[in-house]
């Protein structure tokens, strides 16, 4: 995913941490709570609430769940020893960057909603799931964004999506 790069020098270096993920591999992370966050202009971009979510999945009988593979190391950044060449967990605008990020390449596609990495595509008939499914898909490709095809879920009647059962 070419994701770090070699430099010479910086003024400004983080320590990692391990992070385990619920399928027993690890995920590395910086600790950027001592250094670099305190010195960021923390982005401001709103995240949906649960209530905005849900209300646009109402009367919808189809659904199908994405999930981006490392979704913020897909985001190139001018950002950084090594330097991260993309949006790197931990830095404490991220949330706010890959929303923005991810709101603008679906925002002409009605029937996606988008909570930070979950992408919910939903449809009151297969006809109209299947279309902006291929819509979302087509844009994610454009974008160079890939899924974690393991944990996708495609044409559900009922599916779990941010901890409800839709």
């Amino acid at each position: 995913m070419d994701v770090l790069e070699t430099v010479e020098t910086s003024e400004w270096a983080s320590p990692i941490v391990v992070v385990p993920k619920a399928n027993g591999q690890i995920r590395i992370c910086g600790d950027f709570r001592v250094g670099l966050n305190s010195q960021l202009h923390v982005e401001r971009y709103p995240i949906p609430s649960m209530h905005e979510l849900l209300i646009k999945l109402k009367e919808m009988n189809i659904f199908s769940r994405l999930d981006y593979s490392d979704a913020y190391f897909q985001l190139p950044t001018p950002f950084g020893l090594y330097r991260y060449k993309r949006l790197s967990f931990g830095v404490s605008s991220a949330p706010a960057i890959f929303q923005r990020y991810i709101e603008s390449i679906l925002m002409q596609i009605p029937n996606c909603p988008t909570f930070l990495e979950d992408i919910i595509v939903i449809g009151a008939s297969m006809t109209v799931h299947l279309k902006t499914l291929e819509l979302v898909l087509a844009k994610l490709q454009e974008n160079e964004l890939s899924c974690k095809i393991q944990k996708c879920e495609f044409y559900k009647t009922e599916i779990a999506y941010l901890g409800q059962v839709l």
